[in-house]
């Protein structure tokens, strides 16, 4: 008795196809993207560090107008990379859920992103 083997030679059908590794291509590229965009891609701004060692609650920039954003919490080593508007040079920070509340005035630079830390007995430090 002969049994036929297709040849090894013989691409299988069904187990490569040019959609979906298409698809996984794409998605590798906006996630590096993304990636990129968030660690190097804003020049400007403020960005909030917590290196408390635990939770920090409501997180507050407020703008001279008046108009504050606003964060629920922020993890242990999580950052917050504020949006501003195009313009502002100066905010106020605040940061409540610690052992006493923070509040401390930024003047932000339009070249540079100004960089503040949680400390671990709740002290905001611009770096």
């Amino acid at each position: 008795m002969s049994t036929h083997l297709p040849s090894p030679a013989a691409p299988a059908r069904g187990r490569f196809s040019v959609v979906p590794a298409t698809l996984a291509v794409l998605l590798a590229a906006v996630t590096l993207g993304g990636w990129g965009q968030a660690f190097f891609g804003e020049d400007g701004g403020l960005r909030i560090a917590n290196r408390s060692g635990g939770v920090v609650w409501r997180l507050q920039v407020c703008l001279p107008g008046g108009k504050c954003l606003e964060r629920a919490s922020l993890w242990p080593h999580e950052s917050w990379r504020v949006p501003l508007p195009d313009g502002v040079t100066r905010a106020e920070v605040s940061v409540r859920g610690q052992a006493r509340g923070q509040s401390r005035p930024v003047t932000l630079d339009s070249e540079h992103p100004a960089q503040l830390i949680v400390t671990r007995d709740g002290q905001i430090v611009q770096q």
